[in-house]
C-alpha cells in the first residue's frame, strides 16, 4: 500500500514533468518561428559593370526576386542616381534594377554617336540577359526613359507585365510643342524617328492591355525661348498627351503629381513607389 507521502511525491513529479513539457513545446514553437525568419532570403545588392560587346554598362540591382523584376529607366542625360529615393522602397518586395546608359554615369566608354532609341532598347535587353535578370518585368521610365520602356514593351511584349511612365516623352512631342523641329534645331524626319519620336505629321499607334500608370507633373515647367511664349498651351498639351498615353491601355490610369515639376521621382518619390507597387501587384494578380 502506498503511503500519503509517496502519492504526494508522484503527484509533484507529474506536475513538474507537465510544466517541463509545456516549456519545451513553447521553446520548439519559438525556434520554429525564429528558424523561419532565418530561412528567408536576405535583401541582396549588386553594383557592377557588365560588358555587352564594345561597351560596359553600370547596373545596380537590389532586393530579393519575387514576381516581376522592376527595371528603372532614366531620362535624357540622367543616371541611375535619379532613383535613389525610390529604389530602396521597391527592394522591400522584389528585385529592382537601375542602370546607366552608355556614355552616362559609370558606364563606359563615352558615347560619341547620336542618340539612337532602338540601340538603347537593344542595349538594355542585352544587359539584363548577361546580368541574368530574367523576365518578367515591370518597366518604369522617366521622360525619355518613358519612351524607351514603351519601345522595349513593343519589341518584347511577352516579357513586360506592367509599365509606369513618369512625365514621359509621348512620341508626338513636336506636335505637343507646336514647333517645327526643322526650324528649331534642323532635325529631319529621319533624325526624329531615330530618337524614337514621330515627326509632326505622324501619329502614335501604340496600344496595350497591361497594367499602366502615367504620372504627370503638376508644377509648371520653365521653357526656354521660343517655347516660353506659349508655355500655357504647351502645358495643356503635355497634360493631354499624358492622359492620352494612359488611355492606350485597357488597364491604364493617369495621376497628377501636384507638388512636382518634371522630376517626380525626386520631388515625390512616395507617389512613384506607390504607383510601381500598384502596377506590380496588378501584374502579379493577372498572372496567378
Amino acid at each position: 500500500m502506498k503511503t500519503q507521502g509517496t502519492v504526494n511525491l508522484q503527484t509533484a513529479e507529474r506536475t513538474r514533468l507537465a510544466k517541463f513539457g509545456m516549456i519545451s513545446a513553447c521553446c520548439v514553437a519559438l525556434l520554429a518561428v525564429c528558424g523561419a525568419g532565418q530561412a528567408s532570403k536576405p535583401v541582396t545588392s549588386s553594383q557592377q559593370l557588365w560588358n555587352i560587346g564594345s561597351k560596359s554598362l553600370f547596373l545596380s540591382c537590389t532586393g530579393t526576386r519575387h514576381g516581376p523584376a522592376v527595371i528603372l529607366e532614366s531620362g535624357r542625360g540622367r543616371t541611375s542616381s535619379d532613383w535613389s529615393k525610390v529604389q530602396p522602397d521597391i527592394a522591400t518586395f522584389t528585385q529592382v534594377c537601375s542602370y546607366d546608359r552608355d556614355g552616362l554615369g559609370q558606364s563606359r566608354p563615352q558615347r560619341t554617336a547620336p542618340e539612337d532609341a532602338a540601340q538603347f532598347v537593344d542595349d538594355l535587353h542585352r544587359l539584363l540577359s548577361v546580368a541574368d535578370v530574367q523576365p518578367p518585368y515591370v518597366l518604369v521610365g522617366h521622360s525619355l526613359g518613358g519612351l524607351l520602356v514603351r519601345l522595349y514593351q513593343m519589341k518584347y511584349p511577352e516579357t513586360v507585365k506592367g509599365l509606369v511612365l513618369i512625365d514621359p516623352v509621348h512620341g508626338e512631342t513636336w506636335r505637343v510643342l507646336q514647333v517645327d523641329p526643322h526650324e528649331l534645331d534642323g532635325q529631319t524626319p529621319e533624325q526624329i524617328r531615330r530618337t524614337g519620336q514621330l515627326p509632326p505629321t505622324e501619329r502614335l499607334e501604340w496600344h496595350t492591355d497591361i497594367p499602366l500608370i502615367v504620372l504627370g507633373h503638376g508644377k509648371s515647367i520653365d521653357f526656354p525661348p521660343p517655347l516660353a511664349a506659349k508655355s500655357a498651351q504647351i502645358e495643356a498639351n503635355f497634360l493631354a498627351a499624358d492622359k492620352d498615353l494612359a488611355s492606350r491601355s485597357s488597364h491604364g490610369q493617369f495621376r497628377l503629381a501636384e507638388r512636382s515639376g518634371h522630376f517626380i521621382q525626386i520631388a515625390q518619390p512616395e507617389l512613384v513607389s506607390k504607383s510601381i507597387r500598384e502596377v506590380w501587384d496588378a501584374a502579379m494578380e493577372a498572372h496567378r
